[in-house]
């Protein structure tokens, strides 16, 4: 609107100075055609000036909000490149990069103790919702005229926001929770929330929140480390237990089953004695009774020649001689054959 009044104003001004121009040349009888020339080419710059306010430019990673005269901020906005708009129409450029702030503020935990946080949040502001970010806000910072960058209004509000959310997340925690396992817990927690107040209030997307660290002073700074300590201790201890416990469950196995082998093998070698032992007497008994059924034959052929010990001493001599090698035996493969062959010989 002020671009509109302005080369209004100018067009009127150079539109009177023209008619100025043209009355005092008529009456001083020196009109010429190049001064109507240059007044008009005057009076047409404003017209070209309002043609060149139709158009604008949005910059890569950019986002533009349209303000209009007429009815203030409206739901729309402008995409990166060149967009034609209205007279009535200004154009707010906001940058759609991430952007980080670094925030240093305390908290107190549910017994009462405080803790001071260095937090990073780092958020942006989406093409959809900038207008609302626009309204709430004022848009980004400005650059003074000495090319310094002016803290922006939102800069304040995050602040708070921050305070506010983080608050509400450290009051579920002890100091003692909120500086060990429970750290991680609170941090999803305040990041959950945080970016759902950015959105629902400024139209802010959080990307992510870090705390940084977490100071509660040096007297629940030594009560953390000794804790810590003592139980990197307990738990030392504990797996050395477990260790031992292995071992000698390792040990009582490897004795369990050396003694399971060795009785293995004692019972087969019972087992394989008793065999070849049932073995040999089977075999000894067997030859044995050969020999008394070819004496017993002898003896039914030869009954009334032949006494049955002749006999015996007959069927012995062919046995011994068949099989002998020429050296003389020293003992006898089986006792109940020794037995059998001296009663023979002795006539028992």
């Amino acid at each position: 609107m002020a671009l509109l009044i302005i080369m209004i104003v100018v067009a009127v001004i150079a539109t009177l100075g023209l008619v100025g121009v043209i009355i005092y040349n008529i009456k001083e009888n020196n009109w010429h055609p190049a001064n109507f020339a240059w007044t008009t080419l005057t009076i047409g710059i404003p017209m070209l000036c309002l043609l060149f306010g139709t158009f604008t430019k949005i910059n890569k990673n950019e986002v533009g909000i349209v303000y209009d005269d007429r009815y203030g901020v409206v739901d729309k906005h402008f995409d990166e490149g060149f967009h034609k708009k209205s007279i009535f129409e200004h154009v707010t450029k906001i940058s759609t990069l991430n952007r980080d702030k670094f925030i240093e503020t305390s908290a107190q935990t549910d017994d009462g103790q405080y803790a001071t946080f260095e937090i990073a949040v780092t958020y942006a502001v989406e093409k959809e919702d900038a207008p609302k970010y626009f309204r709430t806000t004022g848009g980004d910072a400005k650059k003074s005229l000495n090319g310094e960058e002016k803290k922006s209004a939102f800069d304040d509000q995050l602040m708070g926001l921050v305070e506010k959310e983080l608050q509400s997340t450290t009051i579920k925690f002890n100091i003692f929770s909120l500086l060990s396992e429970g750290l991680e817990t609170a941090r999803v927690d305040f990041e959950k929330n945080l970016a759902v107040s950015l959105k629902e209030q400024y139209g802010i997307t959080l990307r992510f929140a870090v705390f940084k660290d977490v100071d509660a002073g040096e007297k629940i700074e030594e009560i953390l480390k000794a804790k810590a300590t003592a139980e990197q201790q307990i738990s030392i201890a504990q797996k050395e237990a477990e260790a031992k416990l292995v071992t000698a469950t390792n040990e009582v196995a490897v004795a369990e089953k050396e003694a399971e082998q060795k009785k293995i093998l004692a019972d087969a070698t019972a087992y394989a004695t008793k065999v070849q032992g049932e073995a040999s007497g089977e075999a000894a008994s067997a030859y044995t009774d050969s020999i008394l059924k070819m004496i017993d034959d002898l003896y039914v052929e030869q009954s009334g020649v032949l006494t049955y010990d002749k006999c015996a001493n007959i069927i012995l001599s062919i046995v011994f001689y068949d099989n002998w090698d020429g050296v003389l035996p020293t003992t006898l493969t089986s006792d109940s054959l020794s037995a059998l062959i001296g009663a023979l010989i002795t006539g028992a």
